[in-house]
């Protein structure tokens, strides 16, 4: 797939993803430089993170890089190279697939947070991902995430904000 460009400018797609807030905290802590998944989205992207129950929030935004598609056995070396033995535990999480997603996080940032039950008085159905969802796909949810994230606004289509 080739890199999605407006006017020359690079294009991060707007995500929202699930993580675990053990995750999360790796990750703004710098310890968890990579992303793994069974399947993800193929280029850069813009995720607003949704930190799973019992947190049941949204907090941050990563830029991701376009994701590294590779056997489990390649991602569990990447995943060996940041914590040590962490390559079991993606072998096991990638168990029967032939390939698997390693997503280069970019940068972290922080937004103001927004609880499930604030999201759920604009979107009374709203479920979280299992995964992830584009946002593009859902609007009004779109538009109230970056009534959080003024810091965002337009650099999806600049990468992240220095």
């Amino acid at each position: 797939m080739s890199q999605l460009t407006l006017d020359g400018m690079v294009y991060y797609e707007p995500l929202l993803i699930s993580l675990k807030r053990i995750w999360l905290d790796d990750i703004v802590a710098g310890r968890k430089k990579y992303e793994f998944r069974r399947s993800f989205f193929r280029d850069r992207s813009c995720a607003f993170v949704y930190v799973v129950s019992p947190h049941s929030f949204i907090s941050h935004v990563l830029w991701l890089d376009k994701p590294i598609i590779a056997p489990p056995s390649e991602i569990a070396r990447m995943a060996d190279k940041m914590r040590l033995g962490g390559g079991k535990s993606v072998i096991k999480y990638m168990s029967g697939l032939n390939v698997g997603y390693a997503i280069p996080i970019i940068e972290v940032e922080p937004i103001r947070p927004i609880s499930l039950s604030v999201i759920r008085e604009h979107i009374p159905h709203f479920d979280p991902p299992q995964l992830y969802l584009r946002l593009s796909k859902h609007p009004q949810l779109h538009h109230l995430l970056m009534s959080c994230a003024k810091s965002v606004v337009d650099a999806y289509t600049f990468g992240p904000i220095r």
